[in-house]
């Protein structure tokens, strides 16, 4: 049996021990995108954050297979990557199908939710295991082929740690290289 930390929230609780799977990873995008269901929902400390998140179906992210498939797009007819994201899709829906006894929510919405976790999920390592989580603030900063940060997991969350001296006055991507006209 796969140990888990429910959430604090009675409702959600109740949910998820009706409702997850005993697989941790599965588990573990379960419990997020319920959570991120019912926060986007309501009112709470994480509202400025979800008032920046894409409102669409792809969560910002139209090329995802699985965003394409549910849109019934041609790009990827016969191909591996839609049979990929058929059975997602598919499982996506099994999830929702079991879900919805417990929880009233739209199978749009439930795949908006997937998508947030495909495009602004992170893993972190806390206590020797790697856990999947949302790191808000983080999924804007910008990213870099050569990054001059790195994010640590924290007893009290996550922090961002700079990898290089950052030298006074650096402009953020203006590079010795680059040329600014």
């Amino acid at each position: 049996m796969v140990s888990r930390k429910l959430p604090k929230d009675p409702f959600l609780k109740d949910i998820l021990q009706k409702w997850t799977s005993t697989d941790r990873e599965s588990y573990t995008s379960q419990a997020i995108r319920l959570w991120l269901l019912h926060q986007a929902g309501h009112v709470s400390d994480w509202s400025p954050w979800f008032a920046e998140l894409p409102k669409d179906i792809a969560a910002g992210a139209e090329a995802l297979p699985l965003a394409l498939v549910f849109h019934q797009s041609d790009a990827f007819r016969g191909t591996a990557l839609q049979r990929a994201a058929d059975s997602q899709l598919d499982k996506l829906r099994h999830e929702w199908e079991e879900l919805k006894e417990f929880y009233d929510v739209s199978f749009e919405r439930f795949v908006w939710a997937q998508a947030i976790i495909s495009t602004r999920s992170s893993t972190l390592p806390v206590d020797g295991q790697v856990l999947c989580c949302l790191i808000p603030v983080v999924d804007f900063v910008n990213h870099d082929c050569h990054p001059n940060a790195d994010v640590r997991a924290t007893k009290q969350g996550v922090e961002i740690i700079s990898c290089d001296i950052i030298p006074k006055g650096w402009a953020g991507n203006a590079r010795e290289d680059s040329q600014i006209e």
